[in-house]
């Protein structure tokens, strides 16, 4: 059995080839290529991941899936175990999708336990998918990701790279520069996965245009599993990027409206990307560093990237190509503090509003069963009450009312 995972990188068109698998499952099929069922995440297989967390790591899935006891997270994974062991039986290649494998699985104990995992599963040859990406481009798409979800812990300052930290999430989902030089450290990606998988199960790939097949990323996708794409649908690029102003603006809102209040979903907030995605598109390719944090990220990135270079893709002058970015002004304000906290009573107060009248209709649908119970209860009393009336009249007979 061979198991294909697609891990990522995050900001490399993960969720475009997610949909793109998702609407052709049936022809992977016919390519003898499953896409598993059970636990399918929003279109990425984020449990399998899961499956492979240390037993005290905290994360956003932990807060989303009430998994905090670790009682209730141990009878979890053994049910997810056990159901999508049942569900591989007999299949010969299953395709896995997560660019949060990657981005989690942050040891090599839980590369390590990944591989067991899928070996439990039956698979026993291996191959692992994923696309780097220039980090000056790939952290800007990381900030404004992180800025959708409010994910960022205090000052998002690209000189902090450079700092020792742990990775464990603030408040289980507040992310820390050290997550994010996790996700652009490619070198170490490589290492840690050709050191659990081997050499020969990577296959490494450039996340620019003129290095995907066709300069396709889907087209490029197949050709790393060596599919024809004519018999498959293809579908345009699910990737949005906010503008500066709506990066600013959000990341004030994330104050006043944030994503969880005391570890539960904040319902109040429900929309409010696709607010953003619709009236803060980026119509241009700027940049939110200044040149002097640029060249910091390039130069402390720079020795790794030749390594890899060298190791991989030799007959290139560099790794990357030069992006020229349109650099902004950061520090106008134009009253966004007033602006996001006017949008988060906004959206505060539609939001309450419709959970208010979610609870009168639950409340009101269970009234109706309760009366529909009683006046079950009711029929079923005056039935056996006349029953019994009629019982009687023919005992001693006295003649019943009906």
């Amino acid at each position: 059995m061979k198991a294909i995972l697609h891990i990522g990188i995050e900001k490399t068109g993960s969720t475009t080839l997610q949909d793109f698998i998702f609407l052709n499952k049936e022809e992977f099929n016919k390519n003898n290529i499953y896409i598993a069922n059970t636990y399918y995440y929003s279109k990425s297989h984020w449990h399998l991941g899961f499956l492979a967390y240390d037993d005290d790591k905290n994360d956003s899935f932990i807060l989303q899936n009430k998994l905090i006891d670790k009682e209730k997270r141990a009878k979890y994974k053994e049910k997810l175990l056990y159901e999508l062991k049942q569900e591989f039986k007999g299949k010969e290649n299953v395709l896995f999708t997560c660019e949060l494998i990657h981005s989690r699985l942050t040891s090599i104990d839980e590369i390590n336990r990944l591989k067991e995992v899928l070996i439990d599963f039956g698979f026993d040859e291996f191959v692992v998918i994923f696309y780097i990406r220039e980090q000056v481009s790939l952290l800007q798409s990381l900030y404004q990701e992180a800025i959708k979800w409010d994910e960022i812990d205090g000052e998002f300052n690209v000189y902090d790279l450079a700092k020792e930290d742990d990775l464990k999430f603030v408040s289980f989902y507040k992310k820390k520069m050290s997550h994010f030089h996790f996700i652009c450290n490619h070198l170490q990606t490589i290492n840690n996965y050709e050191k659990v998988f081997g050499k020969e199960a990577l296959k490494i790939n450039i996340f620019e245009k003129n290095h995907f097949k066709n300069n396709n990323l889907i087209s490029d996708f197949l050709y790393q599993l060596n599919l024809n794409q004519e018999s498959f649908t293809f579908c345009e690029s699910s990737n949005i990027s906010l503008n500066l102003q709506g990066v600013k603006l959000l990341s004030k809102i994330n104050k006043y409206l944030p994503q969880f209040i005391d570890n539960n979903t904040n319902k109040n907030r429900v929309g409010i990307n696709a607010y953003f995605n619709m009236f803060f598109k980026s119509s241009f390719k700027y940049c939110i560093f200044s040149e002097e944090e640029v060249a910091f990220i390039k130069n402390f990135y720079e020795k790794d990237n030749e390594i890899i270079k060298n190791k991989y893709f030799p007959k290139q002058e560099k790794l990357f190509l030069e992006e020229k970015f349109h650099f902004t002004d950061k520090n106008t304000d134009d009253n966004l503090e007033i602006i996001a906290q006017m949008l988060a009573k906004i959206l505060s107060d539609k939001n309450s509003k419709i959970n208010e009248l979610n609870v009168q209709i639950i409340n009101l649908q269970k009234q109706i069963q309760d009366n529909n119970k009683k006046e079950k209860g009711a029929k079923m009393f005056f039935k056996k009450f006349f029953k019994n009336e009629r019982i009687i009249d023919n005992v001693g007979g006295v003649k019943s009312p009906l």
